[in-house]
């Protein structure tokens, strides 16, 4: 973020952080919930500065108190959303359906982006009297039924290389690499949080975000912070003292 920023941009920040955090929240998604959740424990742990510690928990509180107010203005959304575990028995009984077309075509698969039509022609499992809903709702499970064993070893083999060089830039040890290294944390816990809750690895349009966001950070750590050019400027310094006699008066 910078050491310099005045006030103004700081305020600005803040407001794009609690927008951002909304906008995450409406649609009242489970898995956003739960990865949030998770940086805000994990910030609280790392961070060493006082106002880092206090930032996480209001966001702690602001959460709860969210839920709370959702519960008081809508209590069928909080039930439906919150506290009914009819959606989680329906996951389970969709892993078991999972693991059903995995090992009818264990090392190939049933096809790429064939699932639900694979789905539709095996038979529904339950858990808890909740019928599985046809779709795997979790990315790595989704690949391994998909591309078999074949397809889901590089994929895993890929996600671990990713890590590999983030762990590599962090070694670095410069302020550039330990914050780009939190902040890809941060974002890849993002994606695979959500991930496992839901099939957001097939949607191009946060695929391309995802891979955007983390090219940015790599870039960010990888670049050493500049001198100040302004303090040691000089003009013997620079290319220019070699056209210095040109911009010299003719006649004094």
């Amino acid at each position: 973020m910078g050491e310099s920023l005045s006030a103004s941009q700081r305020t600005l920040h803040g407001l794009g952080l609690v927008g951002a955090s909304v906008i995450a929240l409406i649609p009242m998604f489970r898995s956003v919930m739960v990865t949030l959740l998770a940086i805000v424990l994990i910030e609280l742990y790392m961070n060493k500065r006082a106002n880092g510690k206090l930032i996480a928990v209001a966001v702690g509180i602001a959460g709860v108190v969210a839920l709370l107010s959702l519960k008081a203005m809508n209590p069928y959304l909080f039930d439906a959303r919150v506290s009914d575990p009819s959606d989680v028995y329906a996951r389970i009984a969709q892993s078991q359906q999972t693991m059903a077309l995995f090992w009818s075509h264990p090392f190939n698969g049933v096809g790429l982006a064939n699932y639900a039509n694979a789905a539709e022609k095996s038979p529904q499992t339950y858990y808890h009297g909740v019928g599985s809903v046809g779709s795997a709702h979790n990315t790595l499970a989704s690949i391994l039924a998909d591309t078999g064993i074949t397809g889901f070893s590089a994929y895993l083999v890929t996600q671990i290389y990713f890590l590999k060089a983030f762990w590599q830039l962090k070694r670095r040890g410069t302020r550039e690499a330990l914050l780009s290294f939190t902040m890809f944390f941060y974002v890849f816990l993002s994606y695979w949080l959500t991930g496992l809750m839901f099939t957001s690895g097939y949607y191009s349009d946060l695929n391309l975000w995802f891979l955007f966001v983390t090219a940015c950070i790599y870039k960010f750590g990888w670049t050493e912070r500049l001198p100040n050019l302004q303090a040691n400027w000089s003009w013997s310094s620079t290319p220019w003292r070699h056209f210095a006699k040109y911009a010299e008066p003719i006649n004094g």
